[in-house]
């Protein structure tokens, strides 16, 4: 949701493995696990730069950032139904926006640009999708990522598995229920 983008820092010192999908080369991976809560369409905005502020607008220097997005997967540890491989024919997203899906490839995009976009038109309640998101730069930074069509009647919802809300309460009756 804008109102809570989810910023974390990028990678660095990891050469790249290869191509993968439509990405010439996955240097600085960080992997990102979607969790499906709400059926209906995605679309995401991720943006990379050196610093943001608290309310997420980036302060510092913009950095190219690139993504592949498979699935839909069953369960969170499906990582070995994807494709790590070279696809030549996967276009970036910009100049084919209704080429994907292709196979388990949900979405895909190799600019120079410090701004992507991730889409999943049709997400269903349960599944999950993994995302692999490149700091091309190799600078220490951070990533957004942000659902962009989150206030939209009839659009999807996910929660980022390896993000966590914690809520603290004072337990009165002792029962360590939030009552």
């Amino acid at each position: 949701n804008a109102n809570d983008p989810y910023i974390f820092e990028n990678v660095i010192g990891v050469p790249s493995s290869g191509q993968v999908a439509c990405l010439g080369s996955i240097p600085n991976p960080r992997y990102i696990t979607l969790k499906v809560t709400e059926s209906g369409p995605l679309q995401y905005q991720i943006m990379q730069s050196s610093n943001f502020d608290v309310g997420g607008n980036p302060t510092g220097t913009f950095m190219d950032v690139d993504f592949v997005a498979w699935g839909p997967f069953t369960s969170a540890e499906n990582c070995n139904e994807i494709a790590f491989a070279d696809c030549p024919t996967c276009p970036n997203n910009t100049t084919a926006p209704t080429f994907y899906p292709y196979g388990n490839i949900t979405d895909c995009s190799y600019s120079a640009s410090y701004t992507e976009t991730l889409s999943i038109p049709n997400a269903t309640a349960g599944q999950y999708y993994k995302l692999l998101i490149t700091n091309f730069s190799g600078n220490t930074g951070y990533i957004k990522l942000v659902q962009t069509n989150y206030d939209q009647p009839g659009s999807g919802r996910t929660a980022c598995a390896d993000k966590l809300q914690l809520v603290a309460f004072v337990d009165l009756n002792a029962d360590g229920i939030k009552d």
